[in-house]
């Protein structure tokens, strides 16, 4: 079951066959990678979304409309073919052949298919125009969403630290009142106050680190690296 769902998740993903996602060990690693990627630069964001297979196969549609609206123009001009043909015949099994051949020019004008081919290329032009102007808002859309998912991971990193500090500043105020719990100048419950305050820290160290993987993983889905190994054997990103 788990390699079935990591597979769908590169069939997802947009992943040739083979190429299957591995989690990583823990939110540290997921860090790590993403930090080393970044002091390589950031790349622009058009460049950054430039591996996205959404894109990618709308890009491929407003090239198949361009070459479809190149065609309709092309249709309503006029055409010169060249032709030509060569033959050989024997009257008999013995006698020596003798060879035939014609050549001859051809030119067609779409003289009376004029409004339909007009239509045509008209059709074929607005078709464009609409495929483009959607790409265009895709490529918008992946630009905005990829800027929000980067501010998302510098929120995310900003609050993990200030969890992780109010953690230590809770862990150290237990061990203090624990001591001074053991000379007697502490009630317990205070004691179980200042603990029951550290585990409320703690899960939202752990609650933080869940926030900052979600926001890296989403950064990369929205923008893949540009180099990827992966197999059943490697850590993937």
């Amino acid at each position: 079951a788990v390699v079935d769902a990591r597979e769908a998740l590169g069939e997802y993903l947009g992943w040739e066959g083979g190429r299957m996602p591995v989690p990583v060990e823990s939110p540290t690693d997921l860090l790590q990678a993403h930090d080393s990627r970044e002091l390589a630069g950031t790349p622009p964001l058009s460049s950054a979304t430039g591996l996205r297979a959404d894109l990618e196969a709308g890009r491929a549609g407003v090239e198949a409309a361009e070459a479809e609206a190149r065609m309709a123009e092309a249709a309503r001009l006029p055409s010169l073919q060249l032709l030509g043909a060569l033959s050989t015949h024997a009257p008999g099994l013995t006698s020596d052949r003798q060879a035939h051949w014609s050549m001859g020019l051809q030119l067609s004008v779409p003289l009376f298919t004029g409004p339909t081919l007009t239509r045509r290329a008209e059709a074929a032009r607005a078709e464009l125009r609409a495929v483009t102007l959607e790409q265009a808002q895709r490529e918008r859309e992946a630009d905005s969403d990829l800027r929000s998912a980067r501010r998302g991971v510098e929120s995310s990193r900003a609050a993990l630290e200030s969890a992780r500090a109010a953690e230590r500043a809770a862990s150290e105020a237990v061990r203090m009142l624990a001591r001074r719990y053991e000379e007697g100048m502490a009630a317990v419950a205070d004691l179980l106050e200042a603990e029951a305050r550290a585990a409320s820290l703690a899960r939202r160290v752990a609650d933080a680190e869940a926030a900052l993987s979600m926001a890296i993983a989403t950064v990369e889905f929205l923008a893949p690296p540009q180099s990827l190994e992966i197999s059943t054997g490697s850590r993937g990103r």
